[in-house]
């Protein structure tokens, strides 16, 4: 156990090493206007990876061996690393700045910025439930009984069911706004896991997968534009170390909580609060959030007026 939790400890280390400033830069490259069809569209091309992957895990730990899925991620990651090197980030000519006036006026620290990083903390029992407890569940279920090869399986369709939808979700958000796909996502993420209390066949839970799928990355895809809307030009480094911040303390506080309560009071009791998690994040977006920077919203308004002339 102690080289799993070394190995544990060495992901999550690498993994947040670098989101923080790929996330960074990913919103310095994305264009504002139509920035949530660009930016689900790269989240669709990430997303296929993360459904590969649980697939082949499963089925390299069924057919070879639990070390496999190991010494094949080691390979990937060398082979990353020779694919980083060469990168040059050649710095884009700035845009003509649409709130330029304003934005030195404008601090990272805004009251949106904090309930977005609480609901962002939230949603991390989201994460923490998929990653852990929900593998361990599906396998431990007398009625489920799932294998590796299915578990792998049902969070691969549900990685590549998010990864297909968030080419139409981005682009969606720029009609609709993210908040309002932000609260669907939430919501209906949170009554499906309440389904898997009631399920004692392994089709449904494919079908389940499929519905999370576009749930998790409704809710996914709209924070991110949403916080892209709302810090200003030149804070989007400290913006995702703390969003980042706020990820991991999620993580700790969901992971350790529901590890006690699926030991403690049992499964049953583990979904519950999975899901009650999510509905009362839904209600935060719903009733704290507004709807954006209206700075932005009105640079967008302009965009797709001069475009319908």
């Amino acid at each position: 156990m102690l080289i799993f939790y070394l190995l544990g400890f060495a992901l999550t280390s690498n993994m947040a090493a670098g989101s923080g400033s790929i996330r960074a830069m990913t919103i310095d490259l994305i264009p504002k206007a139509g920035r949530g069809e660009t930016y689900g569209r790269f989240m669709s091309v990430v997303s296929m990876g993360m459904a590969i992957g649980p697939f082949l895990g499963g089925f390299l730990a069924d057919a070879v061996s639990y070390a496999a899925p190991f010494h094949l991620c080691s390979g990937l990651g060398i082979v990353s690393l020779v694919a980083l090197l060469p990168m040059r980030h050649v710095e884009r000519q700035s845009e003509p700045p649409f709130r330029s006036t304003t934005s030195n006026r404008i601090k990272l620290l805004t009251k949106p910025f904090f309930i977005l990083l609480f609901i962002r903390l939230l949603f991390m029992f989201n994460l923490s439930f998929q990653r852990g407890t929900l593998p361990i569940f599906l396998h431990e279920s007398q009625s489920l009984r799932v294998s590796e090869t299915g578990i792998g399986f049902y969070l691969g369709l549900m990685f590549f069911t998010s990864a297909l939808s968030q080419l139409f979700l981005g682009a969606l958000t720029d009609k609709v706004g993210s908040k309002k796909l932000m609260v669907f996502g939430l919501s209906m993420s949170g009554l499906g896991y309440l389904t898997l209390i009631y399920l004692s066949e392994v089709t449904p839970l494919y079908l389940l997968g499929i519905f999370q799928g576009v749930f998790f990355a409704s809710a996914e895809i709209s924070m991110m534009i949403y916080l892209m809307t709302i810090i200003p030009e030149g804070s989007t480094g400290r913006a995702m170390g703390v969003y980042g911040l706020f990820e991991d303390l999620g993580g700790i506080v969901a992971s350790a909580f529901l590890g006690i309560i699926y030991d403690g009071l049992g499964p049953i009791f583990s979904i519950l609060s999975v899901s009650t998690a999510l509905i009362c994040n839904a209600g935060l977006s719903a009733f704290l959030l507004n709807k954006g920077d209206p700075l932005v919203q009105e640079f967008y308004q302009s965009k797709s007026n001069s475009q319908n002339e």
